[in-house]
């Protein structure tokens, strides 16, 4: 049995897939190939669903040249046919994205004909 996770092509061209966290909770999620982290979700959903501060990091912008701190949360996620913890990045905008990390062992792939995203276990 295969399992995968599939979403959609939005308006604006961009793939989106729905994550679910082990209490139910679910979330859209930009798929961004420019990200080798595992999750940033906005700070309202974190608060909502009470996910466990871990810290601060520090990150590099290679854009801007520049470093930045963000708060690091836990939370269990269901992904791909399984149940396990993983990091979050609090951001403090609306957009949820779902980074590189999550789909190690995975392949991505991006219908824009047919607007459709699956990420499937290999």
């Amino acid at each position: 049995m295969a399992f995968k996770e599939s979403g959609k092509v939005n308006e604006y061209l961009e793939p989106i897939i729905t994550l679910e966290l082990a209490n139910g909770a679910k979330i859209d999620c930009l798929v961004d190939t420019g990200v080798n982290g595992t999750l940033f979700l906005p700070r309202e959903f974190i608060e909502a669903n009470n996910l466990t501060s871990i810290g601060e990091q520090e990150f590099n912008s290679v854009a801007q040249a520049e470093s930045h701190f963000a708060e690091l949360f836990v939370a269990d996620v269901k992904w791909l046919g399984e149940e396990f913890e993983v990091r979050i990045i609090a951001g403090e905008y609306d957009s949820a994205l779902i980074g590189t990390g999550m789909m190690l062992g995975a392949k991505l792939e991006i219908d824009y004909a047919a607007s459709t995203v699956v990420i499937e276990k290999v």
